[in-house]
C-alpha cells in the first residue's frame, strides 16, 4: 500500500517549518514536507503516523516544535462487495456524484475512509473487496451535476446526519444499498448574511488549526435543509442573500455529536458570525449576534490593553429584555471561565468593573449571554 503524506505547519505569518520528521508507526521514519511511504498490510488494521515540525524565527530567535498523529487504516483486501444506486426525486438517477464508504472506530470515534467512488450516469456506485465490518455510506453531488445545490449530502438511510444513518453490516450484507438524496428546501432571498470559521483545537482566539472540508449545513427555523458548503482551506464558510428570519448552522462531522447554532437575522442585525470549535470530540460555538444584538451590546472595554482593572460598558434595550436574565463572563482563549457576573442590570446602560490583576498575560473574551445564547462578545488584552 503506497500512500503520499503532506505536512502543514501554522505558526507565525510567513514563518514556515524548517523540518518535517515522520514516524510511520511501522518502525520506519522519513523527512520532508511531502513524502511517499509503502506500508505492508496490518492484521490490526491501523498504523499510527506522527509528524513533528520544527519552525525557527530568525528575527526573534523563537522556535516552535509541534507534533501531530493520525491513525492510518491499512489492511488486507476483503471478500465483500457493497453497491447500490443513488436517486434524486426518488426515481431519477444521479448524473455526477461521489459515494464515500467509511467506518467509525467505536472506542475512539476516529473516522476511517475506506474508499471513494464516482457515481456513474446510471446512479451506480460500487465498492469491491471490502473487509468484514460495519460501514456508512455518504453520497454527494459534484458541481457538474444538473442537480447540484438542489440536493444535500445524504447518508444511506436517506438522512442528513450520521447519527441517523443506517449502518451496513457485512455479516448481513443485503445489496443494493440505494440512496434517495434529500432535497434542499427553496427559500426566499434577502439582505441577510451568515459567515464563520471552524477550527480544530478548541481555541477561542481564531488561531486554531483551520478545519477544511467540513460539511456546514444551513437550516430554517423548522429544521428544513436549505443548503450547505464545505469549509475552505482557511476554515471559513458563508451563506449570503438570505431572507430575514431564524436559521440554524450545523457542522455535520461523522463521529461527533452536534447541536446547531441559532442565528436570527433582522432589520437591526443583517449579518452574523458563527465561530465553530472542535475540541476533544466535541463541537461548541461562539457566535456574534446569535440573537438580536440590539438587546444587549458591549459598547466598549477600557482600558484595553489592561494591567489591573477593566471596565465593561454595555447598553440594554430595557423595553425588550430584563437585564437580570443575562450575565457577563470572561473566558481565556482555551475556553476557561475566568470570571462571571450574574444579573447585570436592567437600566439603559450598565458598567461592570473587573479585576484582571491575577490574569496571565494574554487574550481574553468578554461575553454577554443568557443560559444558552451569546449576544455580544469583545476581545480583552491583558499585559502586566
Amino acid at each position: 500500500y503506497t500512500l503520499i503524506f503532506t505536512g502543514e505547519a501554522f505558526w507565525r505569518e510567513n514563518i514556515e517549518a524548517d523540518s518535517y520528521s515522520w514516524d510511520f508507526g511501522d518502525g520506519t521514519t522519513g523527512e520532508g514536507e511531502i513524502i511517499t511511504h509503502i506500508f505492508e498490510p496490518n492484521p490490526n488494521g491501523t498504523y499510527t503516523v506522527c509528524l513533528t515540525t520544527v519552525s525557527f524565527d530568525p528575527a526573534t530567535g523563537d522556535s516552535c516544535i509541534a507534533e501531530s498523529c493520525q491513525e492510518v487504516w491499512i489492511s488486507n483486501q476483503g471478500d465483500f462487495d457493497i453497491w447500490g444506486q443513488v436517486f434524486v426525486d426518488n426515481n431519477t438517477f444521479v448524473d455526477f456524484g461521489l459515494a464515500t464508504l467509511f467506518t467509525i472506530e467505536s472506542n475512539t470515534g476516529e473516522i476511517y475512509v475506506i474508499d471513494i467512488q464516482l457515481i456513474d450516469s446510471a446512479g451506480m456506485y460500487f465498492f469491491n473487496q471490502v473487509q468484514q465490518g460495519t460501514y456508512y455510506i455518504l453520497t454527494e453531488l459534484l458541481p457538474e451535476s444538473a442537480y447540484y445545490n438542489e440536493y444535500l449530502p445524504t447518508y444511506y438511510g436517506d438522512v442528513l446526519f450520521w447519527e441517523d444513518a443506517s449502518i451496513i453490516y457485512t455479516e448481513n450484507l443485503a445489496n443494493p444499498y440505494n440512496v434517495n438524496m434529500v432535497a434542499a428546501t427553496a427559500y426566499g432571498s434577502g439582505p441577510g448574511y451568515i459567515s464563520g470559521t471552524i477550527t480544530e483545537d478548541g481555541r477561542f482566539d481564531g488561531e486554531g488549526l483551520p478545519a477544511m472540508d467540513i460539511n456546514i449545513l444551513l437550516f430554517d427555523q423548522n429544521m428544513n435543509g436549505l443548503g450547505y458548503m464545505y469549509s475552505t482551506e482557511e476554515g471559513t464558510f458563508d451563506f449570503s442573500a438570505l431572507a430575514l428570519g431564524t436559521y440554524y448552522i450545523y457542522p455535520e462531522i461523522p463521529g461527533i455529536s452536534t447541536t446547531p447554532a441559532t442565528v436570527i437575522l433582522s432589520e437591526e442585525n443583517l449579518s452574523s458570525t458563527v465561530d465553530i470549535l472542535i475540541s476533544e470530540g466535541e463541537v461548541s460555538f461562539l457566535s456574534t449576534n446569535d440573537l438580536d444584538p440590539g438587546l444587549i451590546n458591549i459598547k466598549r472595554i477600557y482600558p484595553n490593553p489592561a494591567q489591573d482593572m477593566i471596565n465593561v460598558e454595555f447598553k440594554i434595550e430595557t423595553s425588550r429584555v430584563d437585564g437580570a436574565d443575562y450575565r457577563l463572563q470572561i473566558y481565556d482563549v482555551n475556553g476557561r471561565l475566568m470570571d462571571e457576573y450574574e444579573a447585570i442590570g436592567s437600566e439603559g446602560h450598565g458598567n461592570i468593573e473587573v479585576s484582571v490583576s491575577s490574569y496571565p498575560n494574554g487574550i481574553y473574551y468578554a461575553i454577554i449571554s443568557n443560559t444558552n445564547q451569546i449576544l455580544s462578545r469583545e476581545k480583552i488584552v491583558v499585559i502586566h
